[in-house]
């Protein structure tokens, strides 16, 4: 057989035959090491080709065995080992780099043990890859280590399963060892923190979280507890406060047995601190909204007696809490075994909603009561007793009364409002606002102001009563409920509030009330009360609750209104967008189809537009195109669109009109665009000329695209024709498709 081996520089060829060894093979016999050359074979299997010094030692295989298959070492190793050694060396052919690894093998004869192999790989000049290297045995001290090592990364692992960091402590010097889980649950490595001790720890820990530590160590040494624990405030390097419980004893003691040093783990406790701080919110929360309740609470055992109340409940019985629980509930109403019927009831039903009973006050008197009351449960399951909530009868009849006092207005409230959010413009709104001030306030008068983003000013929008219609513009800044962004009442019982100079009530009490949603103020309402004497608060009320439904009302028609221009106007003319057109043009071909009329389509572009953005800059460009968009808006009449379709180009659509109309009117509007004037920074531009384009429609089988096309072709033919002209498309529809006449 033959090796590839750089030590010998080539090719050495190895004797089938027994010989008489030589001094070289004595030494290399002797040594602790096996040597060998592990190589690919033709038929693919591995084999070692060379071996020399302890191989049968080390594997446990005999080197004739294993230079006929590598298989007989390899299925001796340790199974978990396998799949490791094997990417090893996969990972060694790939880069060519060296092989090492260490794994178990079983010797037969000899048990388990551990091996160290290092190989280097060498392409041998034949194709396929060699391995030269050594294997030997690892000492008994190097064993142990590597159990110490798989022991540290287990108890490493369990730490980390348990998410938590350890920590070691001196007692003595103030050093201290951290891990890396220590050092992250408060967002740093170990590398931030160094050095590390324990005036690194106490720099991190809440200052009043520190003579608390200390009491604890002075606990656990005094031998009052068992274990040193404590839960600790330590600052985040984000800057919150991490609640982080310490667990740990004393692992050790000088010769003179002095304490020296702890250890332990750490825990990150915010989330379960978090949950007992929620549970405490919880718990103080539930006893300010039992307390904050204005009706007697109660909670009754299963046995009959009192458990808890709130003071509510003492006003209602005249007497303190102290005395009231643990006493029998039935002996504070005027007819106990009434009270106790109700009490079984509850527990057969789960529930009694509005029973009547009359609590018997210490004083005497009685109050007529409605009680509501249910079961509740214990953490088992079980019932535990009875929740009670008592209403007094009079209060209920009062907001029974004014419920149904209101309910007219609350109908036509919700009218009003229904009918608003089916409006599509402000103006449809208009008439069912005043008709819903007509009903809500028979008798009164006023007047409604909308504001004018145009003027600045409040204008009139409506009048119902005997108010004339007409009234003034009122500036935004004279009116003294949009300058307060409250109500402003004169004749209400407020001698300081001075009236509005600019509306007459003729000397009866009258509010205004801003008209205001999502901070804009959108008006005023102006409501003159009926007859000379002020209205009560509900007047007031209902005021005030129909200016915010109209508010919001008017609110969401201006935002639908603005929602729709941005959805079809061009931004910077104001002009429609070419979404719009698009869908205007189908609609007005299928139109002009069927009702045998003919349109005109004229594209139209501004020609060397890029000189006014090269020469004069992108604003004086903007400002060409808005002076051009205003002149294609006034130009338009009727049906007419016109839409700015993208860059510097426009389209127009003429409806109803023949031909030679068409080109006579456009012609006009290219000679009017012609002279004008436009300026940017105080300086006249050069004069601005367009090139039209124009085709006619309906033309049979084409549709609003084809259209564009045929208008598009024609301005690319104005164009070339020298610009500042108009050219009428060639592709003209068959007379047979144009109107009669």
């Amino acid at each position: 057989m033959t090796v590839f081996s750089p030590a010998y520089g080539g090719v050495r060829p190895v004797s089938d035959g027994v010989s008489a060894p030589g001094p070289g093979d004595r030494i290399l016999a002797q040594m602790p090491v096996a040597l060998f050359a592990l190589a690919s074979q033709p038929d693919g299997r591995m084999a070692f080709t060379a071996t020399a010094g302890a191989f049968l030692d080390v594997f446990g295989v005999p080197p004739d065995v294993a230079e006929l298959d590598a298989s007989a070492v390899l299925q001796l190793v340790h199974p978990d080992d396998l799949s490791d050694l094997q990417q090893a060396m996969e990972t060694s052919m790939g880069l060519g780099e060296e092989f090492a690894a260490r794994f178990r093998i079983s010797r037969p004869g000899s048990g388990t043990a551990w091996v160290a192999i290092r190989a280097d790989p060498v392409v041998q000049p034949a194709g396929g890859m060699a391995w030269f290297g050594y294997a030997r045995l690892l000492t008994p001290v190097e064993v142990s280590d590597l159990v110490i090592e798989a022991e540290r990364h287990r108890l490493v692992g369990i730490l980390w399963s348990i998410d938590a960091g350890t920590w070691e402590w001196n007692l003595l010097t103030g050093a201290a060892r951290l891990d890396e889980r220590w050092a992250g649950i408060l967002g740093y490595t170990l590398d931030d923190l160094h050095p590390v001790s324990m005036e690194t720890v106490h720099g991190l820990m809440h200052h009043g979280d520190r003579t608390a530590m200390d009491e604890v160590t002075a606990r656990y040494f005094a031998g009052d507890q068992g274990t040193f624990r404590t839960t600790v405030r330590m600052r985040h390097r984000d800057g919150h406060w991490v609640w982080m419980e310490l667990r740990g004893r004393l692992v050790s003691r000088t010769p003179d047995g002095m304490p020296e040093w702890m250890s332990g783990i750490a825990l990150d406790d915010s989330e379960a601190k978090d949950t007992e701080e929620q549970m405490r919110t919880a718990s103080h929360y539930a006893r300010s909204l039992i307390e904050a309740s204005v009706d007697p609470l109660v909670t009754i055992s299963v046995d009959g007696h009192i458990m808890d109340v709130n003071r509510a409940t003492e006003t209602a019985t005249g007497r303190p809490r102290h005395t009231l629980i643990g006493s029998d509930f039935s002996e504070y109403f005027t007819d106990p075994e009434q009270a106790r019927a109700v009490y079984r009831q509850v527990f057969e039903l789960g529930r009694v909603v509005d029973y009547p009973l009359t609590i018997s006050h210490a004083d005497g008197h009685r109050i007529e009561v409605l009680y509501n009351a249910s079961t509740y449960l214990d953490r088992d399951g079980r019932v535990a007793g009875v929740f009670a909530a008592a209403r007094d009868v009079t209060d209920v009849r009062r907001t029974q009364a004014a419920l149904e006092e209101t309910n007219r207005d609350a109908l036509l409230l919700a009218q009003m409002s229904d009918l608003l959010q089916s409006c599509q413009t402000v103006d449809e709104a208009i008439p069912v606002i005043e008709a819903a001030m007509r009903e809500l306030f028979p008798g009164s008068d006023g007047r409604a102001f909308l504001f004018n983003s145009g003027s600045g000013m409040l204008d009139e929008a409506m009048t119902w009563g005997a108010l004339p219609a007409g009234g003034p513009s009122i500036p935004q800044g004279d009116c003294w409920a949009l300058r307060r962004n409250s109500p402003h009442e004169v004749g209400f019982g407020a001698p300081l509030a001075p009236p509005c100079h600019s509306l007459d009530a003729d000397g009866r009490p009258y509010l205004c009330i801003p008209l205001v949603a999502h901070g804009t103020a959108l008006g005023i309402v102006h409501l003159v009360a009926p007859g000379n004497q002020a209205p009560g608060e509900r007047f007031r009320a209902l005021a005030r609750s129909t200016a915010d439904s109209i508010s919001l009302a008017l609110a969401n028609i201006r935002l639908r209104e603005n929602l729709h221009a941005l959805s079809t106007r061009d931004p910077l003319t104001g002009l429609y967008n070419r979404r719009f057109l698009e869908e205007a043009l189908a609609r007005e071909l299928s139109r002009a189809s069927r009702s045998r009329t003919s349109g005109v389509l004229a594209m139209l572009d501004i020609d060397h537009f890029k000189r006014f953005n090269d020469e004069f800059g992108h604003d004086a460009g903007d400002a060409v195109l808005v002076a051009v968009a205003h002149e294609l808006g006034g130009f338009r009449r009727g049906s007419d669109l016109a839409c700015r379709w993208g860059g510097e180009e426009f389209l127009l659509v003429l409806a109803e009109i023949g031909l030679d109309d068409a080109v006579t009117r456009l012609e006009g509007l290219r000679r009017t665009i012609g002279e004008l004037a436009a300026f940017h920074d105080g300086h006249a531009l050069p004069p601005i000329t367009v090139s039209i384009g124009l085709a006619q429609f309906p033309h049979p089988g084409r549709v609003s695209a084809d259209v564009i096309t045929a208008a598009d072709k024609a301005l690319y033919r104005a164009k070339e024709g020298g610009r500042d002209r108009l050219v009428v498309s060639d592709d003209a529809p068959p007379a047979a498709a144009l109107p009669p006449g």
